[in-house]
């Protein structure tokens, strides 16, 4: 009996070794190559570093964006390869949050809030991530709510990809993120995060330059498929490896933004470097030269290991496998000092004039070097703050905040009003329909079939010298009268108006012109009159009213805008059909406005020579006119050409010259001198 228990125990203990053997064979043989892969990616990882984004400059070197280092947590608000049990937002799903983002004002506060604490109740995520930031879940929830948030507002493969939870959580958070999510299984919540190291944008001049220099932000799910291609179901479909802009790179810039191949965790990956949740420029100069700006990202080895003397694992950086690239330095056309101090006159004059009238103002300027269109300055108010619009986007586009991310100088449309009267003046003495001596009688009103067109004045017999020093309308509804429809299309389209300038500044708009003047089909005699005068349906953006009083400043050519120094964009794109006779008679008229008994004498200046027009367009019966005023100096030689715009300011001469007269005492470095308070009719 007892041999016989011996016997049993001893098969026992043989079938147990040969198992024990044959399971050892398995892991060491069969399954080794694959068990030694699974474990080095335990114990070894690539990581990608962040490319630095070049900073921007202004012509004189001063900073004005820049990055700063900071190690960001992100997190996959929903992610794909979690348990339910684990999921970060708990049993909140993406359509309650997407129902959220539709709702507005109280009902919207009153929604986060139960959101809020459902979240704080069901999410697995706060108290074990509180713990590792030293914070309490509720204050993480507000944040988490917010990731989710940005996921859901653009499309639906937003809720899967990495969102910003925590900005700056500091080296030892990081790494301490890094090892626990790394030793975690699908069951904990902690795999939903994303600690990345990343740079942050800083804007030293704040507001000044925000509508030049734009903001950056991270990339929405569709770009990032763009970017980095995906996988359709069948196959995977290829990623372009750069995001649009208005310039192609050069050979040498391809270099920076090449795509490259890496292999990971034994896959080959085909990558230009994007991180999932990279920024990237998303409005200004940040968007037009992205590309160039971004650099290339790197990539650095880490290592799970432990101190000799014990103690907790530790990822290690063991090797940087490629240190990637830094992007370009983009340098501005204008000087950050003058920009800043523009600005501060602008916001200075907005405010005077909304405390004297009572209602709130939007105010735009453009300076520019009429020889080369390089950008001097533009200012478009309200603006915003490039460092916080990622946080306060919401509050930004809210209508009542008169939308700051909007960038007038290039996106708003207004009737020209006087301030077209040169170019039907050029134009008709090009043609030969007048000369400089060529007079009509203003009494004050045309009659037309039942209607009158009238004058603010009644100037008598005036040539064209005089009726643009005062700004007479009946004499230039004459004018209109001899070009038709089709000249005075003409004239307008001859400077550019009606199609972009082609700025290197994303989201131009080209402006409005009446198309039916040129056929000439339903056009009529009437609407001739308001097209001579600047007024109809017939709309130009700030940008490019600054285009078209360089043409005349500078002899009829035509410029391209830019605010980047770029030697393709210098000089006239090409003369316009401008007669240089006309041009000089014009010119003198535009002198006799500032400088002779004209509508726009507050802009004149003791030691500088000042040519402008003013103008005062219509656009609704019950609202003030939109004040304009544009402008070149010194008379001789321009260096500056321009334009101040305060839509609903009403006269031009008495708004906008004496701004444009502060903005140019501060570009020539005068001291300020008040000028004569003279005000113009409606044009």
């Amino acid at each position: 009996m007892f041999i016989r228990r011996v016997q049993i125990l001893a098969l026992l203990l043989g079938g147990g070794f040969l198992l024990l053997m044959g399971r050892l064979f398995q892991l060491q043989v069969l399954d080794g190559a694959q068990l030694e892969q699974r474990g080095a990616s335990r114990i070894h990882r690539l990581e990608q570093i962040a490319p630095r984004r070049g900073p921007i400059v202004d012509r004189n070197g001063r900073v004005v964006a820049e990055d700063a280092g900071t190690c960001d947590l992100m997190i996959v608000p929903w992610p794909r390869d979690l348990a339910l049990s684990a999921q970060p937002l708990g049993g909140v799903t993406p359509a309650r949050v997407r129902a959220l983002a539709k709702t507005e004002g109280a009902q919207q506060q009153y929604e986060r809030r139960l959101l809020i604490e459902a979240i704080l109740e069901q999410s697995p995520l706060l108290k074990p991530l509180g713990q590792l930031l030293g914070r309490a879940p509720a204050e993480l929830a507000d944040p988490l709510l917010d990731a989710a948030l940005s996921g859901v507002e653009e499309d639906g493969t937003g809720i899967h990809l990495p969102r910003l939870l925590v900005r700056d959580i500091g080296t030892t958070a990081y790494m301490n993120i890094l090892i626990r999510r790394e030793l975690q299984g699908e069951f904990s919540p902690l795999r939903a995060l994303v600690p990345q190291l990343a740079w942050e944008r800083v804007y030293p001049y704040g507001n000044a330059l925000s509508h030049i220099t734009g903001y950056v932000g991270s990339m929405t799910a569709n770009q990032y498929e763009r970017l980095r291609g995906y996988w359709d179901g069948a196959e995977r479909v290829a990623g372009e490896g750069r995001l649009p802009g208005i310039f192609e790179p050069s050979p040498t810039e391809l270099e920076i933004i090449a795509l490259r191949e890496y292999t990971r965790s034994g896959e080959l990956v085909r990558t230009s470097g994007h991180l999932e949740n990279e920024t990237i420029g998303r409005a200004g100069v940040e968007y037009t030269y992205n590309d160039l700006l971004r650099g290339r990202h790197g990539l650095r080895h880490l290592r799970l290991s432990r101190e000799e003397t014990g103690g907790p694992r530790l990822l290690k950086i063991v090797g940087v496998t490629d240190e990637g690239s830094a992007g370009h330095t983009i340098r501005l056309t204008l000087d950050a000092a003058f920009q800043k101090d523009a600005r501060d006159i602008m916001v200075e004059e907005v405010k005077k004039l909304q405390s004297e009238r009572g209602q709130q103002f939007h105010a735009m300027c453009v300076m520019m070097d009429p020889q080369s269109g390089a950008i001097q300055a533009m200012i478009s108010l309200p603006d915003y703050n490039p460092q916080d619009v990622n946080t306060r986007y919401a509050e930004y586009m809210r209508r009542e905040n008169r939308q700051p991310l909007f960038n007038r100088a290039i996106q708003g449309m207004y009737p020209p009003g006087s301030t077209f009267k040169p170019l039907t003046a050029v134009k008709a003495l090009t043609d030969g329909d007048i000369t400089e001596y060529s007079e009509f009688f203003c009494g004050h009103q045309l009659d037309l079939g039942g209607h009158t067109f009238r004058c603010l004045g009644s100037h008598g017999s005036l040539n064209v010298v005089h009726a643009l020093c005062v700004s007479c309308n009946v004499f230039f509804y004459h004018l209109g009268e001899k070009l038709g429809g089709k000249g005075l299309y003409e004239a307008a389209e001859n400077v550019g108006y009606g199609s972009r300038t082609g700025i290197d500044l994303p989201g131009e708009f080209p402006g409005v012109l009446p198309r039916s003047a040129l056929t000439g089909k339903g056009w009529t005699l009437g609407q001739t009159y308001n097209f001579s005068i600047g007024q109809g349906a017939f709309a130009v953006t700030p940008i490019q009213a600054a285009v078209a009083v360089a043409a005349i400043a500078n002899g009829g050519g035509i410029v391209r805008p830019h605010v980047v120094e770029n030697p393709k964009l210098q000089g006239p794109v090409e003369y316009t059909r401008m007669d240089q006779k006309a041009l000089t008679i014009v010119r003198k008229g535009m002198y006799e406005v500032v400088n002779g008994n004209g509508t726009s004498r507050r802009a004149r200046m003791k030691d500088i020579v000042v040519a402008g027009k003013s103008g005062s367009a219509e656009w609704r019966k019950d609202k003030p006119a939109h004040a304009w005023f544009v402008f070149f100096a010194p008379f001789e030689n321009p260096v500056t050409c321009g334009v101040v715009l305060v839509p609903e300011g009403n006269y031009g001469g008495a708004t906008c010259a004496p701004i444009a007269k502060r903005l140019l005492e501060r570009f020539f470095e005068l001291p300020h001198e008040e000028g004569e308070g003279e005000e113009e009719g409606v044009g």
